[in-house]
């Protein structure tokens, strides 16, 4: 039985590792920088440099905006689009 959840867990991060991948590569041929790669819950995001494949996002209505925080420049904002696997590409809205 324990066997069987471990197997579950690693096909589930393959998988995630996978289509981290295969996203990465089309943001690649894009030309945006990746950051950084982390798995939350099986699911992967992927920290981006701000590009202008982020301007295209948000002009087209794909991306979200999560503020967080602030300081005395402002608020945090950071740029979210979600592609139909469930991988994440987070990037930074900030100025400062």
């Amino acid at each position: 039985m324990i066997h069987t959840v471990k197997n579950q867990t690693n096909a589930s991060m393959i998988s995630a590792l996978v289509r981290a991948e295969a996203l990465i590569m089309y943001l690649s041929a894009q030309g945006v920088s990746i950051k950084s790669i982390s798995l939350r819950h099986a699911q992967p995001v992927i920290r981006i440099e701000r590009s202008a494949w982020c301007e295209r996002m948000k002009a087209q209505g794909l991306a979200r905006f999560d503020h967080f925080g602030h300081d005395r420049f402002g608020r945090f904002r950071q740029g979210i689009w979600t592609d139909e696997s469930g991988c994440r590409v987070v990037w930074s809205e900030s100025v400062h």
